[in-house]
């Protein structure tokens, strides 16, 4: 799979992986952005994605972050989206976190598509059932 990228902006940075075998790509900010304590930003990227068809793209937080409390929401672009890649990030933490231009503030990765069958039921295999929601299988 080739993932073409397209810079938008003077400052944008192509993503990059730190090692060969890293299974996700670092996104980097493009602006300087203060992200308050519990306030949801939008960060700029700088970059649009050209994904093959049958593919799609995840955004992730990055592990230094979330232990900081900032962590990424909502990230899946489609093959078909060509705008720029932006990044809803969330600071959870207990300070303000101060977000430079060239900052590694997210991880890309990239997942095949399965085809997937929807069809409506009457009943669901009770075998299997664990029912219940959040903590059904214990805590």
């Amino acid at each position: 799979m080739k993932l073409k990228v397209k810079k938008i902006s003077k400052n944008a940075q192509i993503p990059t992986k730190h090692k060969k075998n890293d299974a996700a790509f670092d996104l980097y900010a493009i602006d300087d952005l203060n992200l308050h304590v519990g306030s949801t930003a939008i960060v700029h990227t700088g970059i649009c994605l050209e994904i093959e068809s049958g593919f799609f793209a995840k955004i992730e937080s990055r592990s230094s972050l979330a232990r900081k409390g900032i962590f990424c929401t909502a990230g899946v672009i489609d093959s078909g989206y060509r705008g720029e890649v932006m990044i809803v990030m969330n600071n959870k933490g207990l300070e303000d976190y101060l977000i430079h231009s060239g900052h590694r503030v997210a991880q890309l990765v990239i997942h095949r598509v399965e085809e997937v069958e929807i069809s409506e039921i009457d009943w669901l295999d009770e075998k299997l059932d664990r029912g219940g929601g959040f903590g059904s299988s214990g805590e």
